[in-house]
């Protein structure tokens, strides 16, 4: 789940940068226009979205954590992991996201996935010092980060966990069946 939520908020490497705002296609058109919660996740997405594809994965989670850390105490909140979970939400149902339908899916079996766990779970799963917030540190932990992009890190099965992770996960373990990449050893 780590990994999923990782990718959701700062792996925008998995996204192309959305069409400037307001978008001009027809779909856009029709549709309303996005909210100010739509339209900052958007933003975020198109300024990291140049870092997340090209800076090692170090950089990416930084401009990542910015945006989730509302408060700048440099620790999430199951609130402030709430408000991205609902930009996320908010973001990829706008017709404008420029996402694909490959990423569309991605995208919404991990909110899937968080919205089982929830944010109060996903804390207590990696909140080593029990302070009820997630430090950078501890919501890294089973990722090996190293100078690649993010998006390549996260498809490297050998630098994610993902036994960890399953066994965190417990009954929701097979859900990280399709968002774990298969080794190609």
């Amino acid at each position: 789940m780590c990994a999923a939520l990782v990718a959701i908020v700062a792996g925008a490497s998995a996204f192309p940068a959305s069409p400037a705002l307001p978008a001009s296609s027809a779909a856009t058109q029709s549709a309303a226009p996005p909210t100010p919660e739509v339209r900052a996740f958007d933003a975020f997405i198109r300024t990291s979205a140049p870092i997340c594809l090209r800076a090692p994965a170090a950089h990416c989670i930084k401009v990542g954590w910015r945006f989730a850390d509302r408060n700048r105490d440099n620790r999430l909140s199951a609130a402030e992991l709430d408000a991205v979970r609902t930009a996320v939400k908010a973001w990829s149902a706008w017709p404008g996201n420029g996402m694909s339908r490959s990423q569309r899916r991605s995208v919404l079996l991990g909110l899937m996935v968080a919205e089982a766990i929830g944010a109060a779970r996903l804390i207590g799963l990696y909140d080593e010092d029990a302070d009820g917030h997630l430090s950078r540190a501890e919501l890294m932990r089973d990722i090996r980060l190293d100078r690649r992009p993010l998006g390549r890190i996260l498809q490297d099965p050998r630098a994610v966990d993902w036994d960890r992770l399953r066994a965190r996960l417990g009954a929701l373990a097979p859900a990280l069946g399709t968002l774990a990449p298969t080794p190609t050893e």
